[in-house]
């Protein structure tokens, strides 16, 4: 017979289940509530930032009714998501429309492939975000120039 005891192993704190959801969840939360905190003391010290409360209000309050319509120039947060989901939708189609055949061409000729690698050799390493700024002003719509006596009328000075 064995008469020696067992020693009595208990977890360490960390092993806890506490643990694993603060870790998950309340790091996550306290750094949240630390962003909210400096904001407000900022908006309190600065007149033309709004507070996390004002902002929280307003966010609501836009929300509340996504769809409406009062006019052209006065839509809902929601048209206009459909609006940037639309564009978004017609720019990757057409680009899937040109760039996939064109991908097959230039795989499958060597000519083709030879007159093309360096072009794509020089643009690939660009990122995608650096194109956003050439893509604004090469596709955006032509603007419409004021008219009216304010447009044309000299300064005054």
């Amino acid at each position: 017979m064995n008469t020696a005891t067992k020693a009595v192993t208990t977890q360490p704190w960390t092993d806890w289940p506490v643990m694993a959801w603060l870790t998950r969840l309340g790091y996550p939360l306290i750094g949240l509530m630390a962003v909210v905190i400096v904001w407000e003391m900022v908006a309190g010290k600065i007149a033309g930032i709004p507070t996390p409360l004002a902002t929280l209000m307003a966010a609501v309050t836009l929300f509340q009714d996504p769809f409406y319509r009062n006019g052209p120039n006065d839509v809902g947060i929601g048209w206009n998501v459909l609006a940037s989901l639309w564009r978004v939708g017609v720019g990757f189609g057409l680009a899937a429309l040109v760039g996939i055949p064109a991908g097959f061409i230039i795989g499958r000729y060597a000519p083709i492939r030879k007159m093309t690698a360096p072009v794509i050799s020089l643009l690939r390493p660009v990122s995608p975000l650096a194109w956003l700024p050439l893509g604004l002003l090469m596709f955006r719509p032509p603007s419409r120039q004021p008219s009216g006596p304010s447009s044309s009328a000299p300064s005054g000075r």
